[in-house]
């Protein structure tokens, strides 16, 4: 005859509370501190990619409004519009002074915004950026020689060498590169190493066409 006393469940609940409840509290505790962990990683993230498309959209937006201002400059002008011209010639020279600051700007946030994302990458994931970091930055900047020189030879009506009409063709295309690199840029640092993908660099490298 079977003797042994039937173990319920409330027992066992009863019995094990005391050593389940400290690895339970353990358990919540490391999966909160993970989470904000986490938390803060893409909060980085976000800050990394604001950053880079307010200073990028930023100066392109400047070099837009130095362009137009050099359309309606170069426009022929009437004797009695000199006044008009000469408010022109104002315009012109502030936004070129504006498009500099922006210029500026980028290349003294450069440094600040690799160590940043150093800190959001993988250290392979980061390796890889940097590697097409300065290639970038040479590319998205091409726009810069036609803008400048274009710029003088108005300013200082020499002889000119450049045309607003590839200027603005040249500014265009470089509005493409920025939209897909900070888009596919975003994509990019998102990812983690399980799930790693080089697509996001890829698509920049066509649209930009890096070598």
């Amino acid at each position: 005859m079977n003797n042994k006393t039937p173990i319920h469940l409330k027992d066992v609940i009863h019995l094990t509370t005391p050593f389940l409840t400290p690895l339970l509290i353990i358990f919540l505790s490391l999966t909160v501190q993970e989470w904000e962990r986490n938390r803060q990683l893409l909060e980085k993230k976000k800050e990394f990619i604001q950053n880079l498309s307010k200073q990028l959209y930023g100066r392109h937006t400047r070099g837009s409004l130095v362009l137009s201002s050099i359309g309606r400059y170069d426009k022929p002008f009437i004797e009695g519009a000199k006044k008009e011209h000469k408010e022109l010639r104002k315009e012109l020279i502030k936004r070129k002074e504006q498009y500099d600051e922006a210029f500026f700007t980028w290349h003294k946030e450069y440094q600040a915004n690799l160590f940043l994302l150093n800190e959001v990458l993988t250290k392979k994931d980061f390796q890889i950026y940097k590697d097409k970091a300065e290639e970038f930055s040479m590319k998205v900047f091409t726009d810069d020689k036609c803008i400048t020189q274009l710029y003088d030879e108005k300013i200082h009506n020499k002889k000119a060498t450049h045309t607003l009409r590839t200027c603005n063709a040249e500014h265009k295309k470089i509005k493409t590169c920025i939209g897909s690199y900070t888009h596919n840029m975003y994509q990019f640092i998102k990812l983690n190493e399980n799930s790693y993908s080089k697509k996001p660099l890829d698509e920049i490298k066509k649209d930009c066409q890096l070598s």
